[in-house]
């Protein structure tokens, strides 16, 4: 799906989707998308994505990705020499450089965000991408933004819902 950049609430929606998809597609190269282990590795990183690279509470050190991946393989993969290969590594490490770029544009003030940190939306036994808020307009203390819902393709306005936003 090719979104206007000139819409920024959306293309910022557009790049949360991108990283959803890059984790989805990363761990189907290693474990079977309908086990148990499949869904609790996704959310593991997004949830770690939310937290800690998100968040714009936290300060990230030089060693946020390293720390993110030897979680990956501590609390994840117990062990499971299948899935500690290279590929896993490399994929890991460019979908971390890509939430970084992300969190610069969290933090640069001009968006504010509500991810769903929790990713548990299913249809069926299918990962659906998790709700993601951005705002780009700020009117008092309202916000207008878009709504990415769980369903692909579908988009909703919001205008004037507040979204409690901590200054």
């Amino acid at each position: 799906m090719k979104v206007p950049d000139h819409v920024p609430s959306l293309y910022r929606i557009h790049q949360f989707r991108k990283i959803w998809h890059a984790l989805l597609k990363t761990w189907k190269g290693c474990l079977d998308e309908n086990s148990k282990e499949f869904k609790s590795a996704v959310r593991y990183v997004w949830k770690r994505l939310c937290r800690e690279c998100w968040s714009p509470g936290k300060v990230l050190d030089g060693k946020f990705d390293e720390n993110i991946a030897s979680g990956i393989r501590q609390l994840q993969l117990r062990g499971n020499p299948a899935l500690a290969n290279k590929d896993l590594d490399q994929a890991l490490v460019g979908i971390l450089s890509k939430a970084r770029e992300l969190r610069e544009v969290i933090l640069s003030g001009q968006f504010m965000v509500h991810i769903d940190a929790e990713a548990t939306h299913f249809d069926g036994e299918k990962f659906l991408p998790p709700l993601v808020i951005v705002s780009s307009e700020k009117f008092g203390d309202t916000w207008e933004g878009r709504v990415a819902s769980q369903i692909p393709g579908s988009w909703m306005s919001l205008r004037g819902a507040k979204f409690g936003v901590k200054h």
